[in-house]
């Protein structure tokens, strides 16, 4: 395996890839760098390394920034910036690892495709993209500690081909709305969702785990369950959002939430919304539950 360095033995970023491979590594000095790279199959395990974020940049030239077909590939430590009309990064093979990267003045910061799935995105900074911050296609995919503010549309956006994500400890502040979930069976756990322009997390999919999450100051709802069930929200912390706390569909359990000063209702079951669980909340609301559903189970509400 060999370390090829970008622009003291190679001018381009792609002139390295091109002479790499299956697990090199490219480093990526400090600079500014115009390409729109693409890392072809056939380079398994490839490193692109730069130095840190707004020390290396790659301002995307005709294309997206980053386009990876390639699997466990990793790129880490850089700025990715200005596609306007594509995605900064473009993953569409297989347990890739974005890390450290910075992604803005985009269309998209990251987009995952349906192929593409059991990818890492740890540690990034995603924001000012005219559209998602993420858009995930693929299932099986981990979202750990990532900072996403000011995207445009959804700050992330679960697609129904995707499911089985884990998101965990990720922040999501001042898009459109803070998570949309059309795919199922999603962890969510110690995420923020704050001061986005229409809810905090708007669900309508099957069977996701939304446990111990700040959800606070959205505009409208802190948690829209549409048309979907068997969601399970516990533990979660839900303040001062516009509309309601929590507005279920039906067959979902809300249990040990606590869910305070949401300025219409604290949980909302309007009509149609049927069978759920909504148990032990601590409830501090001008109105606290407005049930206009069928069978549902109201217990040991504070």
């Amino acid at each position: 395996m060999a370390v090829r360095t970008v622009p003291n033995q190679f001018a381009t970023i792609n002139a390295a890839i091109t002479a790499s491979a299956p697990g090199d590594t490219v480093r990526i000095l400090a600079g500014t760098f115009n390409e729109s790279i693409t890392i072809p199959t056939g380079k398994d395990r490839l490193t692109i390394i730069g130095v840190a974020p707004r020390v290396t940049n790659i301002n995307a030239a005709g294309g997206p920034a980053f386009t990876v077909n390639s699997p466990l590939v990793t790129i880490q430590n850089l700025t990715v910036q200005n596609a306007p009309t594509f995605s900064g990064i473009v993953l569409a093979s297989v347990r890739s690892i974005i890390r450290n990267v910075e992604i803005r003045l985009c269309q998209r910061g990251i987009e995952i495709q349906n192929a593409s799935e059991q990818n890492c995105i740890v540690d990034c900074n995603i924001h000012n993209n005219t559209a998602e911050g993420l858009l995930i296609n693929g299932p099986l995919n981990l979202l750990y500690n990532n900072r996403l503010t000011d995207n445009g549309l959804d700050n992330i956006r679960i697609n129904n081909t995707s499911s089985t994500n884990i998101l965990v400890k990720n922040f999501f502040m001042n898009g459109r709305t803070g998570m949309m979930l059309f795919g199922s069976t999603n962890f969510i756990f110690d995420n923020f969702c704050n001061e986005n322009n229409q809810d905090g997390m708007f669900i309508a999919s099957f069977n996701n785990f939304v446990f111990n999450n700040n959800i606070k100051g959205n505009t409208l709802d802190g948690i829209t369950i549409a048309v979907a069930g068997q969601n399970r929200i516990i533990d979660n912390n839900i303040e001062n959002n516009g509309n309601a706390g929590v507005a279920p569909s039906s067959e979902n359990l809300i249990d040990d939430n606590d869910i305070e000063n949401n300025t219409i209702v604290g949980i909302f079951l309007n009509i149609g919304s049927d069978n759920n669980a909504v148990r032990r909340n601590d409830l501090n609301n001008t109105t606290n539950i407005v049930n206009n559903g069928a069978n549902n189970v109201i217990d040991e509400n504070d």
